[in-house]
């Protein structure tokens, strides 16, 4: 199995931070944070639900975690922190 869906490609992260911006668009602050608290639930059970092999360096899993896992949010720390100052949350 791939780790990414056939024709999906992950690697213009502009673009995919661009769309889940827009998605966003139009909803409270709240509504937003709650969204992305389920995200990260659902991305924690997902990657606990993967055989511990798949972990090894190299693999698929490990890549995931070390790309999109929890250093990922670091880099988004500072527009986060301004959202939440212009919203108020």
């Amino acid at each position: 199995m791939r780790p990414v869906p056939e024709g999906v490609d992950y690697s213009d992260a502009d673009s995919w931070n661009a769309r889940f911006a827009g998605q966003a668009a139009g909803r409270t602050g709240g509504e937003v944070l709650e969204e992305l608290r389920a995200s990260k639930e659902a991305f924690v059970a997902a990657a606990f639900q993967v055989a511990e092999d798949r972990f090894g360096e190299g693999r698929a899993a490990a890549r995931i975690m070390e790309t999109a896992g929890f250093g990922h949010y670091e880099e988004h720390l500072a527009p986060i922190r301004e959202w939440r100052q212009r919203e108020g949350i």
